[in-house]
């Protein structure tokens, strides 16, 4: 597993338990980050005996190319899956079902880092620090609320 991976599925492990919902390991797909590896995702996706309702994809590419193959065989986007990407790339809003994305604010992030340089190169005393910068959620209309459970009698 590429070692960024790894630190986004100790994240998602982390929201799951804050949550108290378990990890299905056959919902983790491990796939090239390319548009190849979302049509792997599709594949893997297609063949599991329990499905999940939603999925957060690494990137816009992949997880278009996810959205692809998923409705080439039939799956409704979103009445059947949620997809979100990352990146908020310029594609999102032309996916075949307008993807819903988490942007990445670049500007406050290359303006941090030199900030950051710049004390550093200044001699400044600064001691190292963890800068958290969040991106946002871009509403589109790839995802929707999960289908109801049916009651049991």
């Amino acid at each position: 597993m590429i070692p960024s991976q790894s630190i986004r599925l100790q994240g998602f492990q982390r929201a799951l338990a804050e949550f108290g919902l378990p990890l299905h390991d056959d919902w983790v797909f491990h796939n090239p980050i390319y548009e190849k590896g979302g049509a792997q995702m599709a594949r893997r996706f297609l063949q599991a005996r329990k499905r999940p309702t939603g999925l957060c994809i690494v990137n816009d590419y992949v997880a278009l190319s996810f959205m692809v193959e998923v409705m080439r065989a039939g799956v409704q986007v979103p009445d059947d899956v949620s997809i979100i990407g990352h990146d908020d790339q310029p594609v999102a809003p032309y996916c075949p079902v307008p993807l819903t994305s988490v942007s990445q604010p670049v500007d406050e992030i290359v303006g941090t880092v030199v900030e950051m340089l710049n004390e550093r190169i200044a001699g400044s005393a600064v001691a190292p620090r963890t800068v958290v910068i969040q991106g946002q959620l871009v509403e589109r209309q790839s995802v929707s609320a999960p289908p109801r459970q049916a009651k049991r009698r």
